[in-house]
């Protein structure tokens, strides 16, 4: 009789599978308590994509010989296809018990701690490997891919680097140690790693792609511009590649080109949700949207036709007097401005009436991640779950009020209140309506939407005293004196993301610096400025109304937030961009002194540097006009010495302010929910009974 292959030596074709098998089963008549023939037929029926099959015959193979280690494996890896977790870690540890030693078993081990929502264990479990294995590529690249995954990006590049030691052309691992340099903030080894990928396989798309995303760190838009190009040739209709050229094309401030690869990304997108995402985000850059049209476009945008069917909504919720259940649906639960808003609020929220459930959709992994997980009743990754995975697991949870956070930007979920996972829904910390009937609330304050533009969002908007929130830096830099007192010259400064500043704004900037000669404009946005392009194209606009180019000081290469923090120590006075104004940025230049002047519109996206003003007491740095813009920076750079005395106090006028008063707002929000919830509560009992 034919020798039958070892577990090893089975082929991969369906064909050559389907031949094996048999000659297996054959084998099988003669000798059925033969465990190496069972548990080849349970790697047959895995590979072919049986894995109750495969269960079947590896369990048989186990109970003739125990220490049958192919057996543990396949009957691991088969349970792994299941979805059943528990029963696939069972398995693995049978097989380690049997040889600790055993690699694949240790990877087998690591995933299912992982599917059971344990990732730290599996880490530990890979770890341990990997000091049991020093020459095993496979542990190694499954351990540089799960600290990658919580963005433990530093051992992650040692892990890989190890697997390259062992195999020096393995792709996966050249890629997972490119992706994590660039991720470490090491553009330029990243870009050789890449390089490296290439020099073996020039139509790798993903490696032009990482390559291109590489160079833009470095403030190389142009040469990541024709890298992305050569990627979108191999893969033309790819979302990524496309929001790469996108980034290329906006740092070389080629904006109408920009826009059109933002629209063929929005068209290639996998989702209808990564679409809506791009659309919503543009709407709050448009200048000549009035709130009314921002509502009616955002209605189209997310119109039930482009969305999942809805479910109904819950039937009741449960007793109004015990602690409520607050989830909060966010891909930012990480070092993000959206978290540095929400940890004073989920820090100071009473445990005993509410009960904080995070659905995190994201894998990132930072001290902040770990703050808001610390006080979790509920941690969740909901990363990869579609809307209705999730939307069921938050009805599990039984959740009274789901909290979704900037639902437009990021990886967030715009679309996902029409599912109406939980009786009441709030939007929070997004600037415009999600135009969804299902998002009951929108939450603002008084200034942001004024009673006069309510009419402008399909929810109910629940209007703070004040909205900005956010504790204060650790260990910032010291206030400096007034620069201009100094030397005698004028520093101007917007450290805002360039897509906000409009061509109005930039002619408003030349009105000031025409007005006062000498005076300086500061520029800086992460490595936006380093590369050429954006330098001339900001040079090209001044140059129009007459401002030459050695007034704009266009600078990079800020790497930490007391670097960041003390360029202030150069600037006189922070101009906000319009239409879509600051919010960080405002507050981290009032932190080290500096006033900030704006000019809102009618847009609630245009007035979040004016609502932190007002709260701080600041008003007369909010503009009505174009013209009293100008005036306002005239007026305050005539008074050095009124501007100087208001630099020395600001920074305690906002330590002492309703921006850094977490237990406030946090008393605030909680009567806004409690009153939300009894406000369902009573409409639900009504419909119940019928009246």
């Amino acid at each position: 009789m034919e020798k039958l292959p070892g577990i090893d030596d089975i082929p991969s074709s369906r064909e050559r599978l389907l031949e094996l098998l048999d000659s297996l089963k054959q084998a099988l008549l003669s000798a059925p308590g033969n465990a190496a023939n069972h548990a080849a037929i349970a790697e047959v029926w895995r590979r072919l994509g049986q894995p109750q099959l495969a269960i079947r015959h590896a369990t048989e193979a186990a109970r003739h010989d125990p220490a049958c280690l192919d057996a543990y494996r396949i009957l691991g890896g088969a349970h792994a296809m299941c979805g059943d977790w528990r029963q696939a870690g069972a398995a693995y540890y049978e097989c380690l018990k049997h040889n600790p030693r055993d690699a694949r078993s240790a990877v087998g081990m690591a995933r299912a701690f992982a599917g059971l929502g344990q990732p730290d264990q599996a880490i530990r479990t890979l770890r341990q490997a990997a000091a049991l294995n020093p020459d095993s590529a496979e542990v190694a690249i499954h351990l540089g891919s799960d600290l990658a995954a919580r963005a433990e990006h530093v051992e992650a590049i040692g892990a890989f680097q190890n697997a390259l030691r062992l195999e020096p052309c393995n792709q996966k691992a050249l890629h997972g140690l490119a992706a994590a340099q660039l991720h470490a903030r090491q553009p330029a080894e990243s870009a050789a790693t890449y390089r490296r990928i290439l020099d073996r396989r020039s139509d790798d798309a993903d490696a032009l792609d990482g390559l291109g995303r590489a160079l833009l760190e470095q403030g190389r838009a142009s040469d990541a511009e024709a890298v992305f190009l050569d990627a979108l040739r191999l893969r033309p209709f790819k979302y990524e590649i496309l929001r790469g050229l996108h980034q290329a094309l906006i740092r070389q401030g080629r904006t109408k080109e920009a826009e059109q690869a933002a629209a063929r990304a929005a068209a290639a997108a996998a989702v209808p949700t990564e679409r809506v995402r791009h659309d919503l985000a543009m709407l709050l850059y448009d200048a000549s949207l009035s709130p009314m049209d921002i509502r009616r476009r955002t209605i189209e945008i997310v119109a039930p036709g482009r969305v999942e069917e809805k479910t109904p909504p819950w039937p009741v919720m449960r007793d109004r007097h015990r602690a409520l259940r607050i989830g909060w649906l966010s891909s930012d639960f990480r070092f993000h401005v959206v978290a540095m808003n929400l940890r004073p609020v989920v820090q100071h929220l009473d445990p005993a009436g509410f009960e904080q459930f995070f659905y995190a959709d994201s894998r990132i992994d930072d001290p902040l991640t770990e703050f808001f997980r610390l006080r979790a009743a509920g941690w969740r990754i909901v990363e990869g779950l579609s809307d209705a995975e999730v939307a069921d697991l938050i009805r599990r949870d039984s959740i009274d009020i789901l909290v979704v956070l900037a639902g437009r930007f990021d990886a967030n979920r715009p679309l996902f209140a029409h599912r109406r996972a939980s009786p009441v829904q709030i939007s929070y910390h997004d600037p415009a309506t999600s135009g969804l009937a299902q998002m009951d609330y929108l939450v603002s304050d008084r200034y942001l939407t004024p009673r006069g533009q309510i009419a402008a969002f399909t929810e109910r908007v629940l209007r703070l005293p004040s909205f900005y929130i956010i504790d204060p830096p650790e260990d910032p830099p010291p206030v400096s004196r007034l620069p201009m007192a100094a030397s005698r010259s004028v520093t101007l400064a917007c450290f805002n993301n360039p897509l906000k500043i409009s061509q109005a704004v930039l002619k408003l900037w030349a009105s000031i610096l025409e007005r006062i000669p000498g005076c300086r404009l500061a520029l800086r946005y992460h490595q936006y400025y380093r590369g050429q392009e954006p330098r001339r194209r900001i040079h090209e606009e001044f140059a129009r109304y007459g401002i030459h180019a050695d007034r704009i000081v266009m600078s990079h290469d800020i790497h930490t937030s007391h670097e960041h923090l003390s360029t202030y120590h150069g600037i006189d006075l922070a101009l906000d961009p319009s239409p879509f104004s600051g919010s960080t940025t405002t507050f981290e230049a009032l932190w080290m002194g500096v006033p900030v002047i704006t000019r809102p519109g009618d847009t609630m996206a245009s007035r979040w540097t004016a609502s932190i003003l007002r709260t701080v007491g600041l008003d007369e740095f909010i503009a009505k006009s174009d013209e009293e813009y100008v005036a306002i920076a005239c007026r305050w750079l005539e008074k050095p010495d009124s501007l100087a005395a208001l630099r020395q106090t600001l920074r305690a006028r906002v330590a002492s302010s309703p921006l850094c008063d977490g237990r406030l707002r946090s008393r605030q929000l909680a009567r806004l929910f409690r009153a939300v919830a009894n406000r369902r509560h009573r409409g639900l009992a009504e419909e119940n009974t019928g009246s």
